[in-house]
């Protein structure tokens, strides 16, 4: 079975026009309406887009109609007598993935609906998608081999997850309450290892994806729902002014990185809580990592910069902590909290974390710490 799946896959080039249309379009597996999966690309300008549709011709019509799928060139069909829906939904994410993550394309695709599931013979059409890459490399779509690319930051932190489907709830309770008029404050609790950090550069760079980006499939319920709340939120701000607040410095630098290499997102955009203090204009949204780091005046190399920044704030010199910068200094605060992470002096303690929940409206959604796999929710409105 395995052998006889690899030899019956077909990789085909056209060109990315109108005028190539006629060519794909007699393409067997594309005029037959069967599952396909796609990649359009321009060398030049090392952007590309992956998908998989059922109805092709339709699905590049819509894409030679986009300003953005217009600048690409380049059109791959990879196509298989044993494709199913559910194995090119699999081969899609898995190219979204590993290909936002090796660097030769920045993709134009954006993050919301890549669930990562199980289906019958998986394993058989996950040998498929090396042998795929392997024309890719081969070809030079693509500069890294798999096993490098699942070794790396980029990988790692990559916000082309593909999230399991209470991830993705989780996602969608966050784009929920950011939609709604009633919450500022959104805590996302959870212990070391639930995929907080993920979560957060997710929602960000789904923030701020371009909607042209998507295709929204009506049976799709979780993908349809996340881009409804975006939309939502957009009719209400446009396109939002957004950070990651990120306060440990290591952690900053690669996070930096990563966010470098997408489209959509940049490295300016990947900041410490000393650059929140001294923006000029207050975010529409900030999502902090890892909010447990914090910190307060103790114990801190640079007395002098800290009180400066809570007196340009309007706070007070002893007691203004980088907590009151963010939530003075954003309309929204996304605050990715483990209490029991907390160990420094220099941390905020749990106590004032507790008090500003008190003092502000606030929705708190709990992860568990089965995040990888599992992710439980618990919401709790103050």
């Amino acid at each position: 079975m395995s052998e006889s799946l690899v030899q019956s896959v077909t990789i085909n080039k056209y060109q990315f026009s109108k005028d190539g249309a006629t060519e794909y379009a007699l393409n067997m597996f594309m005029k037959n309406a069967w599952p396909i999966v796609y990649i359009i690309k321009n060398d030049e300008l090392k952007e590309a887009y992956v998908g998989e549709s059922t109805n092709a011709i339709y699905r590049m019509q819509n894409h030679l109609a986009n300003p953005d799928r217009l600048k690409l060139k380049d059109l791959l069909v990879i196509s298989c007598d044993k494709f199913n829906k559910s194995a090119v939904l699999d081969i899609e994410s898995n190219l979204i993935k590993y290909m936002g993550s090796d660097g030769r394309y920045k993709l134009q695709n954006g993050n919301a609906g890549l669930v990562d599931h199980n289906y019958y013979q998986r394993d058989f059409y996950q040998s498929l998608f090396d042998k795929i890459w392997q024309f890719l490399l081969k070809e030079n779509y693509a500069k890294n081999p798999l096993q490098r690319i699942d070794n790396s930051d980029l990988f790692k932190y990559s916000p082309y997850k593909a999230l399991n489907d209470d991830q993705h709830e989780s996602i969608s309770q966050i784009l929920k309450i950011l939609s709604s008029v009633e919450q500022k404050t959104i805590f996302i609790e959870g212990g070391a290892g639930t995929g907080k950090t993920i979560l957060a550069v997710y929602l960000i760079k789904l923030l701020n994806t371009s909607i042209q980006a998507y295709h929204v499939d009506e049976s799709d319920e979780i993908y349809s729902e996340q881009i409804l709340h975006v939309l939502e939120y957009r009719k209400k701000v446009g396109k939002p002014k957004t950070a990651l607040v990120v306060p440990m410095t290591s952690l900053r630098k690669t996070l930096r990185k990563v966010f470098a290499q997408v489209k959509g997102l940049s490295a300016s955009m990947v900041i410490g809580p000393s650059e929140v203090a001294s923006a000029k204009e207050p975010y529409d949204v900030l999502i902090v990592d890892e909010a447990h780091r914090l910190r307060q005046r103790k114990n801190i190399t640079n007395f002098a910069s800290f009180d400066q920044a809570n007196e340009r704030l309007g706070f007070d010199k002893y007691t203004g902590n980088e907590l009151d910068w963010i939530i003075k200094q954003s309309k929204v605060q996304i605050l990715f909290y483990d209490q029991g992470q907390s160990i420094k002096p220099s941390d905020i303690g749990e106590s004032v974390f507790k008090s500003k929940k008190k003092q502000l409206k606030v929705a708190t959604i709990k992860i568990s710490n089965a995040c990888e796999r599992r992710t439980g929710l618990h919401f709790i409105r103050k």
